[in-house]
């Protein structure tokens, strides 16, 4: 009963996890928009320098989009499919769990420093 009561501890963290990635996703696109009006009124005042920078930012925000969205397709499908495999094998659970966390790390991209 002990395991099946951390399995499920475990799988409520996962749906919380994944909860929390949806939200750096949106707030990721808001940043995105911003950084295109910012775009958009560098060009109206004629400033291409500052124009080209926040096009680079645009851009990297939709990636570190994308990428967080790509990690909340296998957040959702994980819980799903762990209480069917409820009885076979809790040990690999924590090697997911693990691997996951390494995921999430990988996520942002590191910024380029001059």
């Amino acid at each position: 009963m002990g395991n099946a009561e951390k399995l499920m501890n475990q799988i409520m963290e996962l749906k919380f996890t994944s909860k929390s990635i949806q939200r750096q996703a949106h707030k990721c696109k808001k940043d995105k928009k911003s950084e295109k009006l910012n775009v958009k009124k560098a060009i109206e005042k004629g400033n291409m320098d500052n124009a080209h920078i926040y096009a680079e930012n645009a851009i990297q925000k939709r990636t570190e989009q994308m990428n967080y969205l790509r990690l909340l397709v296998t957040e959702w499908d994980f819980p799903q499919r762990l209480p069917f495999q409820l009885p076979t094998s809790s040990p690999s659970l924590s090697i997911v769990i693990r691997h996951q966390s390494h995921l999430c790390l990988s996520i942002c991209p590191r910024r380029k420093r001059n």
